[in-house]
């Protein structure tokens, strides 16, 4: 379940209607009433959120709280879906700032608990900072992307809402680069291979994607291939089998090949060759 929130302010006519200051106020209200009823009461005295296998090969310590984690690559979603999941399930509350693309259907198939999810959109002036600022108050995990204009320096706004996240003891999870805004673990996709299409038929079954997490907190870069398999209407998550370079080389090889002797044959059989040396076509 999603808990919309409706911050708008009634006004009788345009000519009245309230002011971005206004709004500002009424929403911080709202996440300050909706964050004292999510406070955390489960896990408020771990220094850590637990986080699902096999992520926990990447960050052994688990979610640690005032941290900022980045999700950078094309399976960035999915990766933080795996981060959260275990947190939500025990009994975490998470908000969502300004990620449309969020995706509930499927964030439920990887297990995800919407009903601990509040989703929270600034698209009517309100500013980023602002509603981080109070979703971090409340909220022991807080996804969410970082705007561009907060990206490119690290203006004092920036730098007081790092601060606030490590005070307050949440986790912000990030989709994407996060600038000026900095992260203590990044978390990248290396590469993403889907299984289960034969010659452009059949049904996606399958996804390995290779991460590696780094950052200023681990003393060196650590990897892990996740093996992602669909089961009914949930997704689950498991240590990919350890790659072999040389058979993968050796496929790919077989596969060009098998598909240039496919491509002859088809030819051959169509074309016409002529040997412009028998000597029965001259004259």
């Amino acid at each position: 379940m999603e808990i919309a929130v409706d911050h708008r302010l009634p006004s009788p006519s345009p000519a009245a209607s309230p002011a971005p200051s206004r709004r500002g106020e009424a929403l911080r209200g709202v996440l300050a009433e909706l964050g004292e009823r999510v406070k955390p009461v489960v896990l408020a005295r771990e220094r850590t959120l637990p986080i699902a296998e096999p992520f926990d090969q990447l960050i052994p310590d688990g979610l640690v709280r005032g941290q900022v984690v980045s999700c950078r690559g094309a399976a960035a979603r999915s990766v933080a879906f795996g981060l959260v999941r275990d947190a939500l399930a025990e009994g975490a509350w998470m908000a969502i700032v300004d990620v449309p693309t969020f995706g509930t259907d499927a964030a439920a198939e990887f297990g995800v608990p919407l009903e601990r999810v509040v989703r929270i959109d600034t698209a009517d002036g309100l500013g980023w900072i602002d509603v981080m600022g109070a979703a971090v108050d409340g909220f022991d995990l807080v996804l969410t992307r970082v705007p561009t204009v907060h990206r490119d320096r690290a203006s004092a706004p920036v730098r007081t809402l790092r601060t606030r996240v490590q005070q307050k003891g949440a986790v912000a999870v990030a989709l994407g680069p996060v600038g000026a805004f900095g992260c203590d673990v990044e978390m990248t996709t290396q590469r993403t291979v889907w299984t289960g299409l034969e010659d452009g038929a059949g049904h996606l079954q399958r996804r390995i994607v290779d991460v590696q997490a780094s950052g200023r907190r681990m003393q060196t870069p650590r990897s892990c291939s996740i093996e992602l398999m669909g089961e009914g209407t949930r997704i689950a998550m498991a240590e990919a089998p350890e790659r072999d370079p040389q058979a993968e080389l050796l496929a790919e090889m077989t596969a060009e090949m098998t598909a240039e002797m496919t491509a002859m044959s088809e030819m051959t059989g169509s074309v016409a060759v002529t040997d412009l040396n028998d000597r029965r076509l001259a004259g």
